[in-house]
């Protein structure tokens, strides 16, 4: 099921659900911003990552600290993310 935010739908270029990046940011009460900082990424770069954008091309170091600050494992952003198959 895709995650939505009040009207919008939102799916990756995959055709999947939205990594489960905005979701667990927005559980800690953290802004884009904040969590850009955090984990040393341009804002810009991390909306792309939170999109699941083709232009996007995380590193396993980035998704490595993206999900040390939200606790989260990072099989589950890489696998949802449909980067998987690069990062194997």
């Amino acid at each position: 099921m895709p995650y939505t935010t009040g009207r919008t739908r939102l799916v990756t270029n995959y055709g999947e659900a939205l990594p489960p990046i905005a979701a667990a940011r927005r559980r800690l009460g953290m802004t884009l911003q904040e969590l850009a900082h955090v984990v040393s990424l341009d804002p810009a770069h991390l909306e792309l990552l939170e999109r699941g954008s083709l232009f996007a091309s995380p590193t396993l170091a980035e998704l490595e600290r993206i999900a040390d600050a939200l606790d989260l494992d990072v099989r589950e952003i890489r696998c949802r993310s449909g980067h998987a198959e690069r990062m194997h």
